[in-house]
């Protein structure tokens, strides 16, 4: 287990790197480390993207928009924690190999109440409360109905922001409930549920630059009323690809964000690599 020191003075969280500077470090780790990025990120964007049209061929049994959207909420934590493991420890890859070898490696993890209650609640704030109240039939206005995503990812962000230290703190095997999670943060709870709510408006401006830009490049030369309807599906399908890419790199960028300010919060460094 890696070791951290619990007493870190205020001294030490105020000289923790600013903001724009944890971006900065994010964007330069993530352009430093492609393959890895890429070797989770392409089979499985392409694999989420697939699945409807492998259920409307037939190849795969239908299943409910809610098992739908708690799969994909289910992929999402899995990225993130994976995203953790590389921003906390730089060799993980080398070091996932040999704690698989000497089969140590922390399954349990994905099964603890915390990481399940994570998952539960992603899951019901992000899919279950949209999907209750779009089958409500209460009337909205054209705007609420088009304001009502963005709202629901910065709550999202605003709830799951003071918390947002359980998860690299799973990676480094320490000991933490949430509310562990949340009583360690409270010298930076407040740059924490910024960065979170920064995190998703920036996600939802870049998808929607992405679903917009393929669109328009996928339109270009002939009107959009005269396009196939393969290759209208050929689109969409690309937009859904790109899209979910688009939402794995910015958690890419959380996670390494988050991991710096939990190094800067508990003074943790990594175990050396088992032999």
């Amino acid at each position: 287990m890696g070791g951290y020191d619990a007493c870190m003075t205020d001294a030490s969280l105020s000289s923790s790197p600013s903001l724009g500077s944890l971006l900065s470090d994010a964007l330069a780790h993530w352009a430093h480390h492609q393959a890895r990025f890429w070797k989770f990120t392409i089979p499985v964007a392409i694999l989420l993207a697939s699945v409807p049209y492998l259920m409307l061929r037939g190849w795969i049994p239908d299943v409910s928009q809610w098992v739908q959207s708690g799969v994909r909420a289910f992929v999402d934590v899995l990225i993130l924690y994976q995203w953790f493991h590389y921003a906390l420890h730089d060799d993980w890859s080398a070091r996932r190999n040999r704690l698989l070898q000497q089969k140590q490696f922390p399954w349990g993890a994905f099964l603890s109440f915390g990481f399940l209650g994570f998952w539960a609640l992603h899951f019901i704030l992000s899919y279950g409360l949209i999907s209750i109240w779009r089958q409500s039939g209460i009337h909205a206005s054209f705007a609420l109905q088009q304001a009502i995503v963005p709202i629901k990812e910065i709550v999202l962000a605003i709830v799951f922001g003071g918390f947002l230290l359980y998860l690299p703190a799973k990676v480094a095997k320490l000991p933490w409930g949430p509310s562990d999670a949340w009583r360690a943060a409270s010298g930076v709870r407040g740059r924490l549920i910024g960065v979170a709510v920064l995190w998703a408006v920036l996600s939802l401006v870049f998808l929607r630059l992405v679903d917009e830009l393929i669109w328009y490049v996928g339109g270009l030369g002939e009107a959009a009323m005269l396009q196939t309807e393969r290759q209208i599906i050929e689109l969409d399908f690309a937009s859904s690809v790109v899209g979910i890419a688009t939402d794995f790199f910015m958690y890419y960028l959380l996670a390494h964000v988050v991991a710096k300010l939990f190094i800067a919060t508990t003074g943790w460094r990594p175990e050396p690599l088992p032999k």
